[in-house]
C-alpha cells in the first residue's frame, strides 16, 4: 500500500508575524523603564551591603555551673549575634569558666545557617566544650587577658577591622589558682582592648557585680554593661557602634 500524502503547512508567516511583536515589546518605553527599575532594585542592596564596615566579632559565653542554670543567656547571645553578623565578618567564639577556650575562629561565608546553629547550641548549652569548667570558678580576668592576646594576634596578621567584644557573664567568682576579681585590673585590660579600635559589652550581670563593673568602666565610652534582660539591645548597640568605626 502506498504512503498517504500529507501536505506540509508553512508556519514561517506566523514566525514572521510574531517577530515584530517581540521587537515592539522591548521597544516599549514603559517596559524598558520597568526593566531598569527591576535591575536597580536588585543591585542596590548588594551595593549598599558592600559599603558596610566588616568587623571581627569576639563572642564569649559564660558556661560555668552558675551560668548553666540560665541557659537562655548563651542562647539569646547567640541569636542576637546571628542577626547582626554579615558575610565576610570574622567570628571568634569563646567559652569560659575556670579558663577561657577558643571554640571557633572563622570567616563568615553564609549567614543563613547561623540561627540554626544557635538552635543546636540550645540543646547542648549545658555541655561546655573540652575541659572548660573542670575546676570551680569563673575568671573574667583570665578571659580578658585571652581576648587581649587574640586581638594582638589578629593585628599582627594584618586584620585591621574594628573589633566587637560581647561577653555574657553571670557570676565572677574565681576559684583556687585563678586571678582574683580585681576591678582595677579589669579596667586596665578593657582600656587596652578598646584602645585598638575595639569595644567591650558585658551582659547578664546584676547586683553588686553589675554596679562595680559599671563604676570601674564608666569613663570608657567604648564599653557597655547590660542587665540580664537587655542582651538583644546591647548586641545591637555593639555591632552598630563597631561598624561605625573605620579601619586605620
Amino acid at each position: 500500500m502506498g504512503r498517504r500524502y500529507r501536505p506540509q503547512v508553512d508556519h514561517s508567516h506566523n514566525r514572521q508575524a510574531n517577530t515584530p511583536q517581540i521587537q515592539s515589546f522591548w521597544k516599549s518605553p514603559a517596559t524598558l523603564v520597568t526593566g531598569f527599575i527591576g535591575i536597580i532594585l536588585l543591585t542596590l542592596p548588594l551595593l549598599f551591603d558592600s559599603t558596610i564596615q566588616r568587623v571581627i566579632s569576639i563572642q564569649a559565653s559564660d558556661v560555668s555551673l552558675s551560668a548553666q542554670e540560665f541557659p537562655f543567656l548563651k542562647q539569646q547571645h547567640c541569636e542576637a549575634q546571628a542577626r547582626h553578623l554579615k558575610q565576610d565578618d570574622t567570628l571568634v567564639e569563646i567559652q569560659f569558666a575556670d579558663k577561657p577556650e577558643v571554640i571557633r575562629d572563622t570567616k563568615i561565608n553564609n549567614t543563613l545557617f547561623l540561627l540554626g546553629q544557635c538552635q543546636q547550641s540550645k540543646f547542648d548549652s549545658k555541655k561546655p566544650k573540652s575541659g572548660i569548667g573542670k575546676y570551680p570558678g569563673t575568671s573574667i580576668v583570665s578571659l580578658l587577658e585571652r581576648i587581649q592576646i587574640i586581638i594582638v594576634e589578629k593585628r599582627t596578621k594584618g586584620f585591621k577591622n574594628p573589633i566587637v567584644v560581647t561577653i555574657t557573664l553571670h557570676e565572677a567568682e574565681p576559684g583556687a589558682g585563678q586571678p582574683k576579681l580585681n576591678f582595677e585590673r579589669i579596667q586596665t585590660l578593657v582600656e587596652k582592648i578598646t584602645s585598638d579600635r575595639a569595644l567591650v559589652t558585658i551582659m547578664g550581670t546584676n547586683g553588686d557585680l553589675q554596679s562595680k563593673l559599671s563604676s570601674s568602666l564608666q569613663n570608657n565610652n567604648n564599653t557597655k554593661i547590660c542587665a540580664i534582660n537587655d542582651i538583644a539591645h546591647c548586641v545591637e548597640w555593639s555591632f552598630e557602634t563597631g561598624r561605625s568605626m573605620s579601619n586605620r
